[in-house]
């Protein structure tokens, strides 16, 4: 693979930022069973997309955000607990967005992906580990978003 990833880097105006594999091999097919499963499953989308978050991204958790009361109304395990205020702090919620959650061992932050999704909610994943998430991650999950409710308008990807 790092010849590949050599030959893309030598590309005029191209830049390697990170680089990493699927967690489970399973590439976009994971991507692509999340969003059968958020159509069809009896669990609203935004539960099976937050369950499903840290796999799709690897990273360690995710929550469910209530963005109208900034309220977590579901958890993965190794969710931190996260104060309104440092939830404030990753706004805007109405378009998907990279942050950095404050709060972490000896000041340390955390990278985030913020995605905004329909009827007033976010999902929120950390990866307390790095990297940032890549412009490439977060419109995988605006593509998520934009399908898995089966028609519903949730909020479009922020532009970097």
């Amino acid at each position: 693979m790092q010849p590949l990833v050599e030959d893309i880097a030598a590309l005029d105006g191209v830049t390697v930022q990170h680089m990493s594999s699927y967690r489970w091999g399973d590439g976009l097919g994971y991507d692509l069973a999340v969003l059968e499963h958020m159509l069809a499953s009896d669990l609203p989308p935004a539960h099976v997309l937050v369950i499903s978050a840290p796999l799709l991204l690897d990273a360690r958790w995710a929550l469910l955000l209530d963005t109208s009361t900034l309220d977590v109304a579901l958890r993965t395990p190794f969710a931190p607990e996260v104060e309104r205020a440092d939830l404030a702090r990753l706004a805007p919620f109405d378009a998907t967005h990279a942050a950095q959650l404050p709060g972490g061992p000896g000041g340390a932050t955390t990278p985030v992906a913020v995605v905004a999704l329909p009827a007033d909610q976010a999902l929120v994943t950390g990866r307390p580990d790095g990297p940032q998430f890549a412009a490439s991650e977060l419109a995988r999950l605006s593509y998520l978003t934009s399908e898995g409710w089966g028609g519903r308008e949730p909020a479009p990807a922020a532009t970097e």
